[in-house]
């Protein structure tokens, strides 16, 4: 309670966290206006989907509400002490982390009409882009809680349990995006009316596969990674290689002018962002490949000159010996 009251200074700064609760109102403020509008002129009127959209709208209720509750409590000074950095402001964020993944998994599918259309192109800009801001930054204030509180730096945790470990971790995420995304195209373009094009929907089917390869793909590297904590660079320079050639055939084939991403939306996104990670995970392993030779060759100059100093002493006993004689 001390530390929270510490974190107040004499010009009105509050917690280092506020101006993203601040960010994450405003987010909310949006999404929850932009969720209402949508599920009110949506074209989608099915049971289904008049469900799942009553469920965004209340989730970005609910995110509204917890983000306004916080900021309120950080603004007034005598309510401020019973948040920052207490376990309240830990029950918050955790909150609205899952609220936010709620509004974003309904209201970026395709198949419930809202911030997308059947096709999964967007067609609520405010919806889609906010949606998925709030949850970033609802990322955001949680990592910023837990390192305050508990003194746990996510990003650090996972860089010393090995190299690469945040960049697999996105490559597990944005493969999983470009999976269930692809997966909902196909069911709603694709699976029941017969296929309005076979091109199209072998380029989806070509999506779900890629996406649930890499998701598997990094899972398995991240399992290795943190349970044995093992650096099998080899390996890891092949899965990239592999990844690099496959996601570069993927954003060809899926963002194309006939492929289910090409337009704007979670798998046109995804779709890039699983290439661009692929080739950040390439040019990490050959730095450290880059790393290991030069760490070689090092190595091999310090034996050259240990060698070469025990060649120059054994020489100057020969000459020792010699002069004593």
């Amino acid at each position: 309670m001390s530390e929270s009251a510490n974190e107040f200074d004499n010009d009105g700064s509050r917690s280092p966290r506020f101006g993203k609760w601040f960010s994450s109102l405003i987010f909310a403020t949006i999404t929850l206006v932009s969720a209402v509008s949508a599920a009110n002129y949506t074209e989608e009127r099915s049971s289904t989907s008049s469900r799942y959209q009553n469920w965004t709208v209340a989730c970005a209720s609910l995110s509204f509400t917890t983000t306004i509750i916080a900021v309120f409590m950080h603004i007034s000074g005598c309510t401020s002490v019973y948040i920052v950095g207490t376990r309240l402001e830990g029950i918050l964020s955790t909150a609205i982390v899952g609220f936010w993944a709620a509004t974003v998994s309904i209201s970026t599918d395709s198949k419930y009409g809202l911030a997308v259309d059947g096709t999964g192109a967007i067609s609520n800009g405010n919806l889609y882009y906010f949606s998925w801001f709030g949850l970033i930054t609802s990322v955001w204030v949680l990592s910023s809680y837990l390192q305050t509180a508990f003194y746990i730096d996510l990003p650090r945790e996972m860089r010393s349990r090995g190299a690469r470990i945040q960049s697999w971790s996105i490559l597990l995420a944005t493969g999983v995006v470009v999976c269930f995304s692809s997966l909902s195209i196909y069911n709603k373009s694709c699976a029941f009316n017969g296929g309005s094009d076979a091109s199209f929907c072998r380029r989806t089917k070509f999506g779900i596969g890629l996406g649930g390869a890499c998701g598997l793909l990094a899972l398995y590297v991240l399992a290795i990674k943190l349970i044995t904590r093992k650096n099998f660079l080899i390996a890891e320079s092949f899965f990239s290689v592999c990844l690099i050639v496959t996601n570069c055939v993927g954003v060809a084939y899926i963002t194309g002018e006939l492929g289910p991403g090409a337009a704007l939306g979670n798998l046109y996104y995804f779709s890039w962002a699983s290439f661009g990670v692929s080739l950040v995970l390439g040019a990490s392993c050959y730095e450290d490949y880059q790393n290991f030779k030069a760490g070689l060759y090092e190595r091999d100059d310090e034996d050259d000159v240990q060698l070469s100093a025990v060649e120059v002493m054994g020489s100057d006993v020969q000459v020792e010996d010699l002069d004593d004689i």
